[in-house]
């Protein structure tokens, strides 16, 4: 019921995204979520097949565990993305911060319905509201080109 809403698309495969997540949405969860004055919806706008990957398998379980793993995957994304094997990294992690167990984690991957889901979230974005890069933010319906926290901020204060 926030007054305000905050979409996110993103990518867990891009490092601006990785830096707006550690860094960014700290500070808007801090100030504005926990405070009720902003809704923020986080949705994938899938890049690669890595991305897909983790997007899938940090889905797969319930919505605590996929803010979790998402976090997670952020935070270490030089790690999984430049390993030898980015889909083992992801399988650990999710092992580790998600209770994932390896065959539930194949299980994930394998699962078509979510990834066309997650290829028609990207599709969504991109038609209403322009969505060609990551991350993209839209605040209550509008594009917002600088997503830097100074500007965040004056946006959200504004409204």
């Amino acid at each position: 019921n926030a007054p305000i809403e905050i979409i996110e698309y993103a990518s867990l495969t891009c490092p601006h995204c990785a830096s707006f997540a550690t860094q960014i949405f700290p500070k808007i969860k801090e100030n504005y979520i926990d405070t009720g004055k902003v809704k923020f919806i986080y949705r994938n706008f899938v890049m690669n097949r890595y991305d897909m990957a983790a997007s899938v398998v940090a889905r797969c379980k319930s919505p605590d565990v996929a803010k979790r793993l998402m976090k997670v995957f952020f935070e270490q994304q030089n790690v999984w993305a430049r390993a030898e094997d980015p889909a083992g990294a992801l399988a650990s992690i999710a092992r580790r911060a998600g209770g994932i167990s390896r065959t539930q984690f194949d299980r994930c991957m394998a699962n078509q319905d979510m990834q066309k889901h997650l290829v028609k979230m990207g599709q969504d974005g991109s038609v209403k509201y322009d969505v060609n890069s990551t991350p993209t933010i839209i605040l209550n319906g509008d594009k917002v080109e600088d997503f830097r926290w100074e500007n965040l901020q004056a946006l959200i204060d504004a409204e």
